[in-house]
C-alpha cells in the first residue's frame, strides 16, 4: 500500500530516482521510500493521508523527513504478531 501509492505520487510529479527498502526484525516491518524527485516532507505526508490512516489502523507509524542527498524519505513501521 505505501509502495503503491508513493509510486503513483511519485509519477504523477516531477519524478526523480526512487529506492525501495524492507526489513523485518520479527516484531516490525519498517518500510522506507527515498523519493529524490518529491518536494517537502509535509507535502508527501499530505498526499499519503489515506496511507497514513491505514498505518494508524494497524497500530503502525508513518514519517516522512528530508532525505540526503535531496528530496524525501517516507518510513512506515508495521507491528508484526
Amino acid at each position: 500500500m505505501l509502495v503503491d501509492d508513493v509510486l503513483r505520487r511519485a509519477s504523477r510529479d516531477r519524478g526523480g530516482p526512487l529506492t525501495v527498502a524492507a526489513s523485518h526484525d520479527g516484531a516490525t516491518l519498517v518500510v522506507e521510500v527515498h523519493d529524490q524527485g518529491a518536494g517537502s516532507p509535509e507535502r508527501a505526508l499530505d498526499e499519503l493521508l489515506a496511507v497514513a490512516d491505514r498505518v494508524s489502523a494497524l497500530d503502525g507509524r508513518l514519517t516522512a523527513g528530508p532525505a540526503a542527498p535531496g528530496g524525501v524519505r517516507i518510513r512506515a513501521e508495521l507491528p508484526c504478531g
